[in-house]
């Protein structure tokens, strides 16, 4: 089996200037990886970071 959303990922809607937090769960790691990055893009800058979790 290959990896999977675990359940639908909603829309998020938030006010500028606060942050928001767009939270997924995964089945079926296995041996794939999970990767750990931010992006900034300009002119607004989006920043993207994910907390990891040990089960």
């Amino acid at each position: 089996l290959l990896p999977r959303f675990a359940e639908p990922i909603p829309n998020v809607t938030v006010t500028i200037g606060r942050d928001a937090l767009l939270a997924c769960v995964v089945d079926n790691l296995r041996g794939y990886k999970v990767i750990h990055w931010t992006v900034y893009t300009a002119p607004h800058l989006v920043s993207l970071s994910v907390r990891k979790q040990k089960l």
